[in-house]
C-alpha cells in the first residue's frame, strides 16, 4: 500500500488507486495518516473533521466512515495480513504503514539526507536529494479535506515545504547555480513579500548575474512591503547585504569550485534558458581590476567579464523528434559561417533564422542545439542572449551591454545610446564569424539593433511570436512533434524499456500532451522519479481533460504557467476572443463560425485571429481562412473562460454558436433533397419553420449556399462542428432547431451513411420532437432513426422495432406518408431476419399506399424493396420484371433532380446486375453494373454504394476470368477501408484472396492495373 497526503489525499494498492470515497472520509484516513500508526480515539477523528461544531451523530458517522475505509483498504485478498486498519484499544483507530507507504515520511527522510550530506560538505548530492524531496509533492497538501485539523496542517505542511524550497535555492546558489534559479527566485520573492531570506537570495542572485541595479531595486521594494504591511525596517541580515551590494563585496560573488564540482557530479544540467559562466571566467566585477579572459576574438576582451565567447546553456542529452527542421537549420546558417567574405557577399547581410512557435515547442532547444552544431563554423563568438520576450522584455540598450561585454568592452567604455552601442556591437563583430542565438525575442524593434551587419555573422532568434517585420530571415515554424519524434523523446527520458513494455499507453500519453515537447519532458522527469508509476497509470491521469493541466506541472516547469505568460501579453480583447475559442469542439474552424463564436464581427474576428497566430496561440489550418487551436491550449483557454466570464455569459454564447450551427446545417442539408419542392410541410411539423437562407435569425449572420455542392462541401468540412452542436441542442433547449436539423439531414446521411452516428442524432431529434409535442416530426425521425440501426449499424432486430414504432404513430396520427415509408422498412428488416415472406407483404402494402401519394422517392424505394424480396426468394423472373418497371419509373419521376434520377437508374442497374448474378448470368451481370458504375461516377457522395458496386463488378468478372476484377475488388476494398466497413472490407479480402489462390499472386498484382471495359 502507498498513501499521499503532499497534495490530494490518495491510496495505491500496488499500481491501483483506490477510491476513498467523499470528503470528510477522506479526511479520516487524512487524520490516521498524519499519526504514523498511533492510536486517534473517536473524540480526536470528530475535533478533527468538525472542531466544536460537531452535528449530532458525528459518532455514527465517523465509525460509518472507518468501516468503509476499512473495505477499501482491506489487506486480506492482497497478501494474506489483517486489515489496514486496526482497534488498537476500545474506541480509538489507528492505521498500520509500512516502510516507506507515506510520501510525507519519504519527504522528511530525503530532507534528513540532504542535511546530513550538506553538513559533509557534497552540495550536489544534497541538491539532487532536495530536488527529489520537493518532487514528491502533487500540490496543496490534503487538497479538497475539510475541517480543522486537515487547515491547520495544510498550513504547518506548507510552510515546511516554502522552508525546504528556500533551503534548495540557497544551496542553488553556493553551487554558482544563480542564472538557473533567478526566474524562479523573482516568482517566489513577489508570491511571498515578506520572507526576508527569498529577497536575500534573489539579491544574490541577480547581483552574480550582473544585474546590480535590479538587486538593489529588489532591496527597496521589499522595504516599502516591510513598512506598509507591518510598520518596521528590514532585518540586519537584508540591510547588511544590501550594504554589500553597494560595496561591491567580492565575496557575494558565484563560488566558481562549487559549479566545477556540480558538473563533475552531475553531468550536463537541464537548458535553463540563460547563458552559462564558463569554467575560465574570473569572478570579479567593476572590468578593470581583474584578470583577462580566455578566447577574445581579438585577443583584447578586458578584464573582469564574466563570459566566455561560446555562451550557450547546457541542453538536455539526445537532442530528439525534430531532425529534419535541425539539419535545414544548421545547412542555412553554416552557408554564413562558410563565406568566403568576396566582394558580392559584401553587398549581403547576415544569415537570420527566425524559429517561432507557441510555447514549450521548442524552439530553444532547437537554436541551442542547432548553434551547439555550428560552434566549429562560427570560431570567434557564439553569443546567447535571452530577451525575455514573454515576460518584462529586455531593453535594446540592456542587450547591447551584455553582448558588447561578452566581446571585451568593460562598463566603463559602454557608450551610452542604443545607436552608439549597436554601431560599436557592428564594428567589433565585422569580418568575423560571430553566431548570435537571441532567444525568447519580444518582437522586431527590440532585436533589430543587435542584428549585425556582415555576411559571415549569422542569427539564430527564438520568439513565440512570427517576427514579419524580418523581412530578410527565414522563417520556420514550429509545429507538434509527429507521433514517432514524441514517442523517442518519452523514450529518452524515461527509458524504452517502459515505453516498449507499455505502447498502447504510451502512445495514449504523446496524444494527451497535445505532442507538445514541454509536456512531454514533464511527464517524463515524473515517470523518471516514479519508476514504480506504469505509464497505464500516468496516462489515465492525462485522461481527465479537467485535471490534465494540473497533471502536466513538475518543479517549476509547468504547462500552464508558460500558457499563461503568453496570455496575459494579449491585448484584453485578444484575450476574450481567445477564452471563447475554446468552446469551439471541432479540430479546425473557419473565420465565420469564430466569428460566431467571440461575438465580434468577421472583419474583426479575422483580425484578432492573426494577431492569435502571430503570438502562436492559434495556428493556421489546412486551408486559407482556417485556424486550430491546440488540444492543451484549448484546455487552458476553458479554464479562463471560466474564471473570467460568467456561468451565464458562457452558456449564452454556446447557445448562439450551437443555433447557428444547427441553422447552417439545416441550410446545407435542405440543399441535399433530391425531390423537387411540392407543398407546403404538413401542419405541426419543423418543416415549416426553417429560417431563411442567407438572412439572419436573432442576429445571426447566415451563410448562402449556392448549390448542392457546395453545401456537401460545407457539411463535409465542418463535421465535427454541427455534430457537436446537435449533441449539446437539447440540454441547452433548442428542441426546435434539432428537429429542423435532424429532418434536414435525411438525404445528406443518404449520400454519407457511415462516419456519421446518424442512429445517435435521429433519436436525439426523435426526442426533442416528443418534447414539442410534435407527433408528425417524431413519426418522420422514428423512420429515420430505424433507417440508421437498419443500414448502417446493421441491427435488423433494433431497427424493426423502431419501424414498428413509427408504423404504430403513424396510424395513430393518420400519417399515410409514414405509414408507407416505415411498412417499406420493416420489409427490410424481415428480408434481412430471413423472414422474407412477411416481408413481401409489407413491402407490397408500401407499394399500395405510395401509389396514391406525391412521393416519387417512396414509390421507387417501395418497389426496390419488392425487387430485392423477391431475389431473396429466388424469385428472379418477378424481381427483373420489378426492376425493369423500376427503370421506366425513374425516367418519368419529374420530381427527382437529374442528377437523382441518373443515381437511381445507376442503383437498379446495380440490383439488376446482382440479381443475374445469383442466376451465374455472368456477362450480362457484368454489364448491369458497369453501367451502375457509370452513372455513380457523376454522383456527389454515395461511395459506399460505389464500393458496394465496384465489389460486385468484380466478383462477376472473376468468374469469367477477366483480369479487371482484381483491379475492381480493389477499388471496393480501398474505399470500404476508407469508409471504415470492416464487414465489407473482409469481403473483399476474402474474394483478393481466392482470387490469389486461383490465379496466383503474380496475376492479381498485374490484374489490379487493369481498367475494366
Amino acid at each position: 500500500m502507498r498513501y499521499s497526503v503532499l497534495g490530494p489525499v490518495r491510496a495505491w494498492r500496488d499500481e491501483k488507486e483506490l477510491t476513498l470515497g467523499p470528503p470528510q472520509q477522506r479526511g479520516v484516513l487524512a487524520a490516521l495518516l498524519l499519526r504514523r500508526g498511533r492510536p486517534m480515539t473517536v473524540g480526536e477523528l470528530v475535533d478533527a473533521l468538525w472542531g466544536s461544531d460537531s452535528p449530532s451523530g458525528a459518532v455514527s458517522v465517523i465509525r460509518s466512515y472507518v468501516s468503509r475505509l476499512r473495505k477499501v483498504l482491506d489487506l486480506d485478498s492482497a497478501s494474506g495480513g489483517g486489515s489496514s486498519i486496526m482497534i488498537p484499544v476500545a474506541g480509538s483507530y489507528a492505521l498500520n504503514l509500512g516502510q516507506d507507504a507515506l510520501d510525507l515520511g519519504g519527504f522528511e527522510q530525503l530532507v534528513a539526507e540532504a542535511a546530513q550530506q550538506r553538513t559533509a560538505g557534497d552540495l550536489p548530492h544534497c541538491r539532487s536529494l532536495l530536488h527529489a524531496a520537493l518532487d514528491l509533492w502533487q500540490g496543496s497538501p490534503l487538497a479538497g479535506i475539510p475541517g480543522p485539523l486537515a487547515e491547520t496542517e495544510r498550513s504547518r505542511l506548507e510552510e515546511r515545504r516554502l522552508g525546504v524550497l528556500e533551503r534548495r535555492l540557497t544551496v542553488d546558489l553556493q553551487l554558482g547555480l544563480h542564472r538557473e534559479v533567478v526566474a524562479e527566485l523573482a516568482a517566489l520573492a513577489r508570491e511571498h513579500p515578506l520572507r526576508e531570506g527569498l529577497h536575500e537570495s534573489l539579491m544574490v542572485a541577480l547581483y552574480r548575474c550582473g544585474r546590480q541595479a535590479e538587486a538593489l531595486e529588489v532591496y527597496q521594494r521589499a522595504r516599502r512591503t516591510l513598512v506598509d504591511e507591518l510598520g518596521i525596517e528590514p532585518g540586519p541580515a537584508l540591510r547588511d547585504l544590501h550594504a554589500r551590494l553597494l560595496d561591491g563585496d567580492p565575496a557575494l560573488d558565484a563560488p566558481h569550485d562549487s559549479v566545477d564540482q556540480l558538473d563533475a557530479a552531475a553531468g550536463p544540467a537541464d537548458a535553463s534558458g540563460v547563458p552559462a559562466l564558463p569554467a575560465e571566467a574570473t569572478t570579479a566585477k567593476g572590468g578593470e581590476e581583474a584578470g583577462t579572459a580566455k578566447g577574445s576574438p581579438s585577443g583584447a576582451q578586458e578584464p573582469g567579464v564574466p563570459y566566455d565567447l561560446c555562451q550557450l546553456p547546457a541542453t538536455t542529452e539526445g537532442f530528439c523528434g525534430r531532425e529534419d527542421e535541425l539539419a535545414d537549420a544548421v545547412r542555412y546558417v553554416a552557408e554564413a559561417g562558410s563565406s568566403a567574405g568576396g566582394p558580392d557577399e559584401a553587398r549581403r547581410g547576415p544569415r537570420v533564422l527566425a524559429i517561432s512557435g507557441q510555447p514549450g515547442i521548442g524552439k530553444t532547444t532547437l537554436a541551442v542545439e542547432a548553434a551547439k552544431r555550428l560552434r566549429e563554423t562560427f570560431p570567434d563568438a557564439v553569443l546567447f542572449l535571452e530577451l525575455r520576450g514573454h515576460a518584462t522584455p529586455v531593453e535594446p540598450a540592456q542587450a547591447l551591454e551584455w553582448l558588447l561585454r561578452a566581446l571585451g568592452v568593460p562598463v566603463s567604455r559602454l557608450p551610452s545610446t542604443v545607436e552608439e552601442r549597436s554601431a560599436l556591437l557592428r564594428a567589433l563583430v565585422r569580418g568575423k564569424r560571430v553566431l548570435l542565438v537571441l532567444d525568447n525575442a519580444a518582437d522586431e524593434p527590440q532585436i533589430r539593433p543587435l542584428l549585425p551587419v556582415d555576411p559571415t555573422a549569422a542569427v539564430l532568434v527564438t520568439s513565440r511570436r512570427i517576427l514579419v517585420g524580418l523581412t530578410d530571415a527565414r522563417h520556420v515554424s514550429l509545429d507538434q512533434l509527429p507521433q514517432g519524434g514524441g514517442l523517442q523523446l518519452l523514450s529518452r527520458i524515461v527509458g524504452e524499456e517502459r515505453v516498449s513494455a507499455e505502447p498502447e499507453a504510451a502512445s495514449a500519453i504523446v496524444d494527451r500532451c497535445g505532442h507538445l515537447p514541454l509536456a512531454l519532458r514533464i511527464i517524463g522527469n515524473r515517470l523518471a522519479v516514479r519508476p514504480r508509476w506504469s505509464l497505464h497509470h500516468m496516462a489515465g491521469r492525462l485522461a481527465d481533460e479537467e485535471d490534465r493541466l494540473n497533471v502536466l506541472a513538475a518543479g517549476d516547469l509547468e504547462i500552464r504557467a508558460a500558457f499563461h505568460l503568453a496570455y496575459r501579453q494579449l491585448a484584453p480583447e485578444v484575450r476574450q476572443v481567445f477564452r471563447r475559442l475554446s468552446l469551439i469542439a471541432g479540430t479546425e474552424f473557419g473565420v465565420q463560425l469564430g466569428s460566431v463564436v467571440t461575438g465580434i464581427p468577421k472583419a474583426e474576428a479575422e483580425t484578432a485571429f492573426e494577431e492569435l497566430t502571430d503570438s502562436s496561440l492559434l495556428h493556421v489550418g489546412g486551408q486559407a481562412g482556417r485556424y486550430r487551436l491546440h488540444d492543451l491550449l484549448r484546455l487552458f483557454a476553458r479554464e479562463r473562460l471560466e474564471a473570467e466570464e460568467s456561468p451565464d455569459d458562457v452558456r449564452r454564447i454556446e447557445e448562439r454558436m450551437t443555433r447557428w450551427l444547427l441553422i447552417m446545417a439545416t441550410a446545407a442539408g435542405v440543399k441535399q433533397d433530391v425531390v423537387l419542392p411540392a407543398a407546403d410541410p404538413s401542419p405541426g411539423s419543423a418543416g415549416d419553420r426553417a429560417p431563411q437562407e442567407g438572412g439572419s435569425d436573432r442576429g445571426l449572420v447566415l451563410v448562402r449556399m449556392e448549390s448542392s455542392a457546395a453545401a456537401y462541401v460545407w457539411l463535409e468540412r465542418e463535421r465535427e462542428h454541427w455534430l457537436a452542436a446537435a449533441r449539446s441542442a437539447a440540454e441547452l433547449g433548442l428542441h426546435l432547431e434539432l428537429v429542423r436539423f435532424a429532418r434536414a439531414m435525411h438525404w445528406y446521411s443518404d449520400r454519407v451513411p457511415r462516419g456519421v452516428p446518424w442512429a445517435e442524432l435521429f433519436a436525439s431529434g426523435a426526442a426533442s420532437a416528443r418534447a414539442l409535442g410534435h407527433a408528425d416530426d417524431e413519426a418522420v425521425l422514428l423512420n429515420f432513426l430505424g433507417w440508421a440501426q437498419l443500414i448502417p449499424e446493421g441491427a435488423a432486430e433494433a431497427g424493426l422495432a423502431t419501424h414498428q414504432q413509427a408504423l404504430a404513430l403513424a396510424r395513430r396520427i393518420g400519417n399515410v406518408t409514414e405509414e408507407a415509408w416505415a411498412l417499406t422498412y420493416i420489409a427490410i428488416c424481415l428480408k434481412m431476419l430471413d423472414r422474407p415472406e412477411e416481408g413481401l407483404e409489407c413491402a407490397m402494402q408500401g407499394v399500395a399506399l405510395f401509389s396514391g401519394l406525391d412521393e416519387p422517392m417512396g414509390n421507387y424505394t417501395s418497389r426496390s424493396q419488392v425487387g430485392q424480396t423477391l431475389c431473396a426468394m429466388e424469385r428472379y423472373d418477378e424481381a427483373m420484371d420489378m426492376f425493369q418497371e423500376m427503370l421506366g419509373l425513374t425516367e418519368i419521376l419529374g420530381r427527382v433532380t437529374a442528377e437523382q434520377s441518373t443515381l437511381l437508374q445507376a442503383y437498379t442497374n446495380h440490383l439488376m446486375g446482382r440479381a443475374l448474378a445469383a442466376q451465374q448470368r455472368w456477362p450480362e451481370a457484368v454489364d448491369a453494373q458497369v453501367r451502375a458504375r457509370k452513372g455513380l461516377a457523376t454522383a456527389q457522395g454515395y461511395r459506399w454504394v460505389a464500393a458496394l458496386v465496384a465489389f460486385h463488378e468484380g466478383m462477376a468478372r472473376q468468374h469469367l476470368g477477366e483480369p479487371a476484377a482484381a483491379g475492381c475488388l480493389r477499388d471496393a476494398l480501398d474505399e470500404f477501408t476508407n469508409l471504415g466497413d470492416l464487414e465489407w472490407q473482409s469481403r473483399a479480402r476474402a474474394a483478393l484472396a481466392e482470387l490469389a489462390g486461383v490465379a496466383g499472386p503474380r496475376y492479381v498484382a498485374c490484374a489490379s492495373t487493369a481498367t475494366p471495359s
